[in-house]
């Protein structure tokens, strides 16, 4: 049977609230430690360079490069046929400058850096590791999303409830303090007919006959 008393009301809204809400802390604390571990897979310690060399990279597909204490226009990319390919910036920070670019051919490139510069390709790990990261950051927001939108919830329940439960108490403070009692029954007065006989009533005794 189910509860439709002043107790139950907003309670879905109270038991949503509190799942969105906690699943959002766990959601926060899972996309935490993702980002934490994924910084950890992208360290550049003992990392090695190297100012010039030959690499092998797929054809047509995107590539990605650090260049180390320089920028692009300190390296150059040209494939076997002698032609320069274009690096295209994606940011630099700390002297170093992360570059693209799409081979278009399977055989070897050769890479050259000049005034102190040098380069290093990003392996599996560190691709892995920024991609770790942009999902943990993706998913700090959700988390605060679903905290902020079970609170919300939460709360508009607990006010549901809590104003029922005012109006159920005023309903009955009325029904046992009010008109029931103050109706037409007053039980605290006799009748006309017992008062009459307790204090003489309405009725008076006969007149003494007169001599």
């Amino acid at each position: 049977m189910a509860n439709n008393g002043p107790e139950s009301a907003g309670k879905g809204l109270r038991r949503w609230g509190g799942g969105l809400f906690w699943l959002g802390i766990i959601t926060g604390i899972i996309s935490v430690i993702a980002i934490v571990v994924s910084f950890g897979s992208i360290s550049t310690d003992g990392v090695e360079t190297q100012t010039d060399g030959v690499v092998s990279a797929e054809a047509g597909v995107l590539q990605s490069m650090v260049i180390v204490d320089g920028s692009a226009a300190d390296c150059v990319v040209t494939n076997t046929s002698g032609e320069t390919l274009t690096l295209q910036s994606m940011g630099a920070q700390n002297g170093a400058e992360v570059v693209q670019f799409t081979p278009d051919s399977s055989d070897g490139l050769t890479i050259n850096c000049t005034n102190g510069a040098s380069f290093f390709f990003f392996d599996a790990g560190m691709l892995s590791g920024f991609g770790g990261i942009a999902l943990g950051g993706l998913g700090i927001i959700i988390a605060g999303f679903l905290i902020i939108l079970g609170a919300i919830l939460w709360f508009v329940g607990r006010s549901k409830r809590k104003s029922a439960l005012m109006s159920a108490n005023q309903g009955n403070e009325q029904f046992t303090g009010g008109d029931y009692n103050r109706g037409g029954y007053d039980t605290t007065q006799g009748s006309d007919y017992d008062n009459g006989n307790n204090n003489g009533g309405p009725y008076a005794p006969p007149p003494p006959p007169q001599s």
